[in-house]
């Protein structure tokens, strides 16, 4: 759903997420404090956010999850900005960039959807795009995108559903809903054939069909 010539901007909010806020600004020291682990990753349709820790710390996860979704966009500063976009930056450099045969499976994804599609489009974005990212264009993300309309709440483990509802009203309950998140839609496309070549530091021949 990300707007054009913003790509990557799921991904690079997934990392600005753990900036920290007002109210948890050290928001990893304080989740490995409870005994809680945490992480996340973006995919074509989500990102998605998990934390598993004992029962007793679930006031915590949700009180810390639901600090995030209403405060942490509007808390995130420049050199957080800066920061976040040098290791999406790195990332991209390690696992596609600088890794033999990696570009060829970005080239092959976007080959399976025609060009305006949102699914032809990098889920980890293109430089060009990552280094136009203003602080003005992350926090308009967020107040477009992460919002309790626009999201999923999970919740598995031993405890007692009706405290839990309670629990979730009082934290997620009192973020206000966002306005409805416009959907893409894609023009219809028919199936084609495509064959694509490339070159690159590969020790033997490599065939990827999709």
């Amino acid at each position: 759903n990300e707007p054009a010539g913003k790509t990557g901007f799921a991904h690079l909010f997934e990392h600005l997420m753990f900036s920290g806020t007002e109210i948890w600004p050290k928001f990893d020291d304080s989740t490995a404090a409870m005994g809680i682990t945490n992480n996340a990753w973006t995919t074509q349709d989500a990102t998605l956010y998990y934390m598993e820790g004992l029962s007793s710390t679930l006031p915590a996860i949700l009180s810390i999850e639901a600090d995030r979704m209403a405060n942490l966009g509007r808390s995130v500063e420049q050199f957080e900005l800066d920061v976040q976009r040098a290791v999406v930056k790195n990332e991209m450099r390690q696992n596609i960039i600088d890794t033999p045969a990696s570009t060829g499976i970005e080239v092959m994804w976007s080959g399976l959807f025609p060009k305006g599609h949102p699914y032809s489009r990098s889920t980890i974005g293109s430089v060009a795009d990552l280094d136009k990212a203003t602080l003005e264009d992350v926090r308009g993300f967020f107040n477009t995108y992460y919002l309790p309309n626009n999201a999923i709440l999970v919740v598995t483990g031993d405890f007692e559903v009706d405290a839990a509802r309670e629990m979730i009203a009082k934290t997620f309950g009192s973020v206000p809903r966002g306005a409805d998140v416009a959907r893409p839609t894609p023009a219809p496309s028919e199936p084609t054939r495509v064959r694509i070549e490339l070159d690159d530091r590969v020790p033997a021949p490599m065939v990827m069909l999709a």
